[in-house]
């Protein structure tokens, strides 16, 4: 019988370089295959900008060092000055300690003659200081006049037409590199992904086909809830199966614990040992403290997946960070696991749940999804190479190793990765927009290295699984028309890339959560409104009463804030923008994800 990996020899060599006989093991070639080929490709594409636009880029070259030779010799200038300055200052300060030494020598000389005292150090120490501290001060000051003043104006001088030089340079750069720039378009980091690795496809904008898909054949649902806002979102697939990268901003209660405190006074009496009576005045300062509601903001990221394979399966695992183990710490680490398994699975028989313990007690214990609920569809999944895959990404410290939660219920899957809470992936060319060529090609190529390698491994637990690349979605009939052009979770998006300022009430002492609902769909136009939901603050005060050292009891007064809910709502219209220039806005329009918002004022 042929084991997995002989069958898909055989399917290689007989589908040439078809794209599943390349991705088996999904994380190992990421440094074997694909990380270097995406650096090359993203390298090639700007060079063929390049090439087509037309620039000069070694004339470019020569204006950009000459630049970096001016600007340099601009900041030594403005060094010098600075330093210049530093040495008048100390002289000024000198000139006035001279000129203070020469006003206290006469006065000390009128003082002793009024007096009559002619005593040795009263005559001296006036006399030294006297022409001391006039000559010194007057000396010092023509020569801040004469010489320190003129070099700093000369310097000065100098710094400006230095400046003047360096900003035409700067400009005459982004001349010779404006045909470049109009070359950059947005959805080049999604061509790039999608020619590395060809089973991958983004999207240019997360639209409502994509949404209907996930939603009536995966169970995915809207974003509603008043206290969440999209902040960022991209959608895309894998061999058809559908998935959405989405950040969201979110409101939740906690506690906030506020103090106070009371200065209080008293008097005592006593009677000493000879039987008199004292007062004594005592003091002490009390302190109290009150608990109240307060709302917290975080913002989360998480990738939901569809995919039909294994459609009963639920489960879920969350991070360990076991690639921080060493050998010798994993080995007792799945030592103790093996234990906990063997008491699970005793229980198991007496309680008559489905859980049977898999062979491969390290995928148990470093997984750890012992809470899944069909035992043959988690088998189906997770094959001897779909768990060999994992593993390897679990203990694999670079580039982040366990650093995701993995939920499935049914058909969609949820991965979480701290990784992901940090990554930009709104796309933005105008980064790339730098004065030099080969800057401009080295910002280009980091931004969309670090794009790829967090997308790539964002995926990388669902891809583990051979089977989820195997799975191609039944088809599925689209509706012919939508209640609205463009879906709530781009309407959020573009709502929160406006000025907030002008979107919430200006009593607002919190953050806001922008939330979008439809209004009217016109033709391409969607027109939507904008709730800015968010506190306002009102200042209260409790009196908590605390036993004071005098005996009695106090009201400390504990100031705190109480948070009141207001809102402000706000008419937009979203359209789809023409040109693939994104990222462009300002306090009441943007254009995000070929989408444009217009904020009605």
């Amino acid at each position: 019988m042929l084991n997995i990996a002989m069958f898909y020899a055989i399917i290689k060599k007989k589908m040439g370089n078809f794209f599943m006989a390349e991705t088996l093991e999904f994380s190992k070639e990421y440094s074997s295959a694909f990380k270097q080929k995406f650096h090359d490709n993203a390298g090639k594409l700007f060079d063929s900008w390049v090439t087509q636009s037309g620039i000069n880029p070694e004339k470019n070259r020569e204006t950009a060092k000459e630049y970096r030779e001016v600007k340099a010799q601009f900041e030594d200038l403005e060094k010098n000055i600075a330093k210049q300055k530093r040495i008048r200052n100390v002289m000024i300060f000198f000139a006035v300690v001279g000129f203070l030494a020469f006003a206290v020598s006469v006065y000390l000389l009128v003082m002793t003659l009024l007096k009559g005292s002619y005593s040795t150090a009263a005559i001296v120490v006036p006399s030294v200081l006297f022409p001391l501290g006039l000559t010194s001060g007057i000396s010092l000051i023509i020569a801040i006049v004469k010489k320190i003043n003129p070099k700093i104006n000369n310097t000065v001088s100098l710094r400006n037409e230095t400046e003047k030089k360096m900003k035409t340079l700067l400009s005459t750069c982004y001349k010779q590199l404006a045909p470049l720039y109009k070359m950059y378009r947005d959805s080049a980091t999604a061509d790039l992904v999608q020619k590395t690795v060809p089973i991958i496809k983004l999207d240019s904008d997360f639209d409502m086909r994509r949404l209907d898909l996930l939603k009536n054949k995966y169970g995915f649902s809207e974003n509603l809830k008043e206290n969440e806002s999209t902040i960022g979102v991209f959608s895309g697939e894998i061999l058809g199966n559908p998935f959405v990268e989405e950040r969201r901003l979110s409101q939740t209660w906690g506690n906030e614990t506020y103090y106070g405190e009371l200065y209080i006074t008293w008097t005592e009496s006593y009677t000493d040992s000879e039987g008199n009576r004292h007062t004594v005045q005592r003091s002490q300062t009390l302190h109290a403290s009150v608990i109240k509601p307060k709302p917290f903001y975080h913002r989360y990221t998480r990738l939901i997946y569809g995919n039909e394979a294994a459609p009963n399966l639920t489960f879920s695992r969350s991070s360990r960070h076991t690639e921080r183990m060493s050998d010798k710490e994993r080995e007792k680490y799945v030592a103790k696991y093996e234990k906990k398994l063997t008491k699970l699975e005793n229980k198991v028989l007496k309680t008559g749940d489905t859980f049977t313990s898999m062979g491969n007690v390290e995928f148990e214990a470093l997984f750890n999804a012992i809470d899944r609920d069909n035992e043959i569809e988690f088998r189906l999944l997770f094959t001897p190479l779909a768990q060999k895959n994992m593993l390897n990404l679990l203990k694999t410290p670079y580039p982040f190793g366990d650093d995701f939660d993995f939920v499935k219920i049914k058909t969609l899957n949820y991965i979480a990765s701290e990784h992901a809470q940090k990554w930009n992936f709104d796309v933005n060319s105008n980064d790339s927009r730098i004065y030099d060529v080969d800057l401009c090609k080295d910002a280009f190529v980091k931004y969309n290295d670090n794009y790829f390698l967090n997308l790539y491994f964002e995926l990388a637990p669902l891809m583990s699984i051979p089977l989820y690349q195997q799975q191609k979605p039944r088809e599925f009939i689209y509706k012919s028309n939508y209640v609205r052009n463009y879906t709530s979770f781009e309407s959020d998006v573009l709502a929160n890339a406006l000025d907030v300022s002008l979107l919430r009430d200006p009593d607002t002492i919190t953050e806001t959560i922008l939330k979008t609902s439809l209004v009217e769909k016109n033709e391409k136009q969607d027109t939507i409104l904008v709730t800015g939901h968010s506190f306002f603050g009102v200042n209260q005060v409790d009196y908590v009463s605390v036993l004071g050292g005098d005996g009695r009891f106090h009201d400390v007064p504990v100031p705190w804030v109480e948070y009141c809910p207001t809102s402000k709502t706000s008419t937009a219209t979203v359209i789809k923008n023409e040109s693939d220039r994104n990222n462009v806005w300002n306090k009441s329009n943007a254009i995000l994800h070929n989408l444009r918002i217009d904020l009605k004022q």
